[in-house]
C-alpha cells in the first residue's frame, strides 16, 4: 500500500507555485511500448518536455525538469519554451540538486516534487515540501489533459456569441425617412 504523502491531491496540487520533476525518474516511469515514444535517450527527454510543455501553466506557475549529468551527445538540443532544464553537475545527482532546491528556496511548502524515489521522498518531505510520485503524476497529468480537452470542446461547441445586429430587426434602406434639405 502507497503512503498517503505520496499522493497529492488535485486542489493541493493547483495551489503549488514551483513543481519540481526528477527527469529520468519520470520517463522511466513513462509506459513502455508507447508509440510515440522515441528509442534514444535525447528522444525521450524531448518527448517528456513536449508533454510538460503543453501543461506547464495548468500544472504550476514554474515547472522545472532535473535530469542526471549531462549525458547528451553533442547535436542533442534540449529545449523547452516553458519548463525550465537543469542537468545536474558531474559531481552531483539529480536528487541532489532536487534537496538544494528545495532547502534553498524560502517557502519549500510552496514546492510539489515528483518522484517515486523513496529516500528522496523523505528527505522532501523532511524539508517541507510536498511529494508526489510518478506514477501518481502521470495520472494527473493525464485527468489534467482530459479536463482541458473536455473545457476545449465545451466552448467551442457553444452557439456563437450574440452580435449587435442580433438585437436589431434587420433595416431595408428604402424604410429609413430621409429629410430633404
Amino acid at each position: 500500500m502507497a503512503e498517503p504523502s505520496a499522493y497529492v491531491t488535485k486542489i493541493s496540487m493547483k495551489m503549488k507555485k514551483w513543481l519540481l520533476i526528477d527527469g529520468y525518474n519520470l520517463i522511466f516511469q513513462l509506459p513502455a511500448g508507447r508509440q510515440d515514444m522515441p528509442p534514444d535517450m535525447a528522444g525521450k527527454r524531448q518527448r517528456l518536455l513536449r508533454m510538460l510543455d503543453d501543461m506547464a501553466g495548468v500544472l504550476a506557475d514554474r515547472v522545472t525538469v532535473i535530469f542526471d549529468g549531462r549525458s547528451a551527445a553533442p547535436g542533442d538540443a534540449t529545449e523547452s519554451p516553458h519548463v525550465e532544464i537543469i542537468f545536474s553537475p558531474p559531481d552531483k545527482t539529480a536528487d541532489t540538486v532536487i534537496e538544494q532546491l528545495v532547502c534553498g528556496t524560502e517557502h519549500p511548502e510552496k514546492i510539489l516534487v515528483v518522484t517515486s524515489d523513496r529516500r528522496e521522498n523523505e528527505t522532501i518531505r523532511a524539508a517541507g515540501a510536498e511529494v508526489m510520485s510518478c506514477a501518481a503524476f502521470l495520472d494527473h497529468l493525464h485527468q489534467e489533459r482530459e479536463n482541458l480537452g473536455w473545457l476545449i470542446q465545451r466552448r467551442t461547441s457553444r452557439a456563437p456569441a450574440n452580435s449587435l445586429g442580433d438585437f436589431f430587426p434587420p433595416v431595408k434602406l428604402q424604410d429609413i425617412p430621409t429629410t430633404d434639405r
